[in-house]
C-alpha cells in the first residue's frame, strides 16, 4: 500500500470502511490500533501503574494570559480526538470512544505562600508526584494538565500523558501546539494551524485493515528468521539479586561524548554507509559482549513508526519496537561489527510495520506481552534527554522545559542519546532494584572509552579494545554462577514495553 493510501481516510472514507468492518457491530464502537491494544491490557494487569505514563514541565516565565492558555489548551483538545477517547469493553474486546470536543478548565495550584526555595522543592515534588500518578482509561482523560503558580510572573505547567495515547514525538507535537496556539490567542489572533488530515483512529482502522493476510505474514517470517530459536537471557551482572517484587524505580546518570569522538565516529560512519545510531548501537552491544563474553547480543530500541506524512502532526501511541539481534562471535574488528549491525538494522527498518507485540505472541505466546523475554537492555538516538532545554519567548512569556522525573525503569539498561550540534549528549538509566550509583557510573566510563578508542583505531578486534580509562583494569567477563545468583528470583510475569 502506498504512503498516500492513508490519507484517503477522510471522515466519508471512515465512515464507509468502518461499516464494512463492523457491519452488524455497530455498537462496537471503533477498534484500538496495536499498540493501544498492548497497553490496554498492560493497565488491565496493573491499573495502579505508572510505568507508562509520558510527562513533561513546562516553565512559564512572564506576564502569563490565563484566559489565552486556557483556550489553547482546549483548541488542542478539540484538534486530537485521541486526547478526548476513553476505553470500553464490548463483547470482551476493548473499543475506543471518542466524547465530543469542550471547553476546558484550567486546574491551577498556588504556591505564592511559600519562600522561594520552598516553592521550588514543593513544585519538583508535585512534579514528579503528578507524573506517577495513575490513569483511568475508562473514565479519562488520558492527557492531565495542572498550572503551579509560583508567583506572579512565575508558573510552571505539567502534563501527563498516558501511553495509549501518545509517544515521545506526541509530546514534542503538543509543545509546538502549545506555543504557536498561546501566542496566536495572547495576541488576539486566530489559530494558525491547520485541520489535521487524519485522526489517530484513522491510522487504527487503516492498520488494522493494512495488516493481515500475505503482508503481515512477509513480516513474522522475516522477523522469525532473525529472532526465532533460542535467544539467550543476558548475563549482566547487578549490584543486588532481582526481589520477586521490583518497584520499577529508576534512576539515570549524564553520559558525555565530545565533539573530537562524535567527528571521528561520523567520518568512519559515512566510510561505512552507517548511521550515528547504528555506529553507537555496535559500540554498545560491543560494550555488552565484554561485560558478558556472550556472543549474541540483543537490544530492544525505538522505532517512531511515523513514516507517512499525514502521522506527523498526530499526538498518538505510533511508536513501535525493533529488537536488533547482533552477532559478536570471531572477535571481529569493530569495523566489521558495524557492517554486521548495518545489516540487520536496514532489515529492521524495511519490516518495521509489523507491531512488536504480535511478535512476541507469535514466537512466545505463552509470555504474551513479554519483550524482557527477548530483551533486558534498552538503546535510543534523538530522543532528546532532559537536559536539553527548549526555549521559546512568545508575547512577553518564556517557555523552557524543566524538571526530570525519575523515570520508571522499563528495562534493566536503557541508553538514550541525542545529538546536539557536533557533541552527543544522553543518559544511562537503570533499574535501581538491580544496580547501584557507582556501578553505573562505571559503565559510562566504559562506555566512553571504548568510543574513544574506536574513533582512534576502528580495526582492532573488538576483544582487544581498551575499555577501561589508562592505569585501570578491564572488567573481566563475568561468570554464570554470579548470573545466576543475580537472577535467581526471575520471573516471566514481565510485561513492559518502551
Amino acid at each position: 500500500m502506498s504512503a498516500a493510501s492513508i490519507s484517503d481516510l477522510t471522515a466519508e472514507r471512515r465512515r464507509a470502511l468502518l461499516a464494512r468492518l463492523l457491519r452488524g457491530q455497530a455498537a462496537k464502537g471503533l477498534p484500538l490500533s496495536f499498540a493501544q491494544e498492548r497497553h490496554w491490557f498492560l493497565q488491565q494487569l496493573a491499573p495502579d501503574s505508572h510505568d507508562y505514563n509520558l510527562s513533561k514541565a513546562v516553565r512559564l516565565t512572564g506576564r502569563l494570559k490565563a484566559p489565552a492558555l486556557e483556550q489553547t489548551l482546549s483548541e488542542i483538545n478539540r484538534r486530537h480526538e485521541i486526547l478526548r477517547t476513553t476505553y470500553a469493553v464490548v463483547e470482551g474486546q476493548p473499543v475506543q470512544v471518542i466524547s465530543p470536543a469542550e471547553r476546558l478548565a484550567l486546574q491551577v495550584v498556588g504556591l505564592k505562600d511559600l519562600t522561594h526555595a520552598e516553592r521550588e522543592a514543593k513544585a519538583e515534588r508535585l512534579a514528579t508526584d503528578e507524573s506517577w500518578r495513575s490513569f483511568s482509561l475508562s473514565a479519562g482523560p488520558v492527557l492531565r494538565t495542572t498550572l503551579l503558580k509560583l508567583d506572579e510572573d512565575e508558573h510552571v505547567m505539567l502534563f501527563t500523558l498516558h501511553h495509549i495515547a501518545g509517544d515521545g514525538a506526541s509530546l514534542g507535537v503538543l509543545i509546538r501546539e502549545l506555543t504557536t496556539l498561546y501566542q496566536a490567542y495572547a495576541g488576539g489572533e486566530p489559530s494558525p494551524l491547520p485541520e489535521l488530515p487524519i485522526q489517530y483512529a484513522d491510522f487504527a482502522v487503516w492498520q488494522r485493515e493494512r495488516l493481515q493476510g500475505e503482508v503481515i505474514q512477509e513480516h513474522l517470517a522475516y522477523w522469525k528468521r532473525q529472532l526465532g530459536g533460542q535467544i539467550p537471557k543476558l548475563r549482566l551482572l547487578t549490584d543486588r539479586p532481582s526481589p520477586v517484587a521490583q518497584t520499577r524505580r529508576g534512576d539515570s546518570q549524564f553520559v558525555y561524548v565530545g565533539a573530537g569522538v562524535i567527528q571521528a565516529l561520523s567520518a568512519l560512519g559515512r566510510k561505512e554507509g552507517a548511521t550515528h545510531f547504528m555506529t553507537l548501537m555496535a559500540a554498545f552491544q560491543t560494550l555488552l559482549h565484554r561485560y558478558t563474553g556472550q556472543d549474541e547480543i540483543t537490544v530492544g530500541s525505538p522505532i517512531s513508526n511515523r513514516h507517512r506524512v499525514e502521522t506527523e502532526p498526530l499526538i498518538g501511541c505510533f511508536i513501535n519496537t525493533v529488537a536488533l539481534r547482533a552477532d559478536l562471535s570471531g572477535n571481529p574488528t569493530f569495523r566489521q561489527l558495524l557492517q554486521r549491525v548495518r545489516e540487520v538494522t536496514l532489515g529492521a527498518y524495511a519490516h518495521q510495520d509489523l507491531p512488536f507485540e504480535k511478535l512476541v505472541q507469535e514466537l512466545q505466546p505463552e509470555l504474551r506481552l513479554s519483550p524482557m523475554s527477548l530483551f533486558q537492555v534498552w538503546f535510543g538516538l534523538d530522543y532528546a534527554p532532559a537536559a536539553v532545554r527548549q526555549t521559546a519567548d512568545l508575547s512577553g512569556l518564556k517557555f523552557s522545559e524543566v524538571y526530570a522525573a525519575a523515570p520508571a525503569a522499563q528495562f534493566d539498561l536503557t541508553l538514550s542519546m541525542c545529538k546536539i550540534g557536533e557533541e552527543m549528549i544522553g543518559y544511562l538509566s537503570y533499574d535501581t532494584d538491580l544496580l547501584g550509583v557507582d556501578t553505573v557510573g562505571e559503565i559510562i566510563e566504559h562506555f566512553q572509552t571504548l568510543l574513544e578508542e574506536i574513533s582512534i583505531n576502528p580495526d582492532r578486534g573488538i576483544l582487544d579494545i581498551p575499555i577501561a580509562a589508562p592505569g585501570q583494569e578491564d572488567p573481566t567477563v563475568y561468570s554464570d554462577a554470579v548470573f545466576s545468583d543475580c537472577y535467581a528470583q526471575d520471573s516471566e510475569a514481565e510485561f513492559l514495553f518502551y
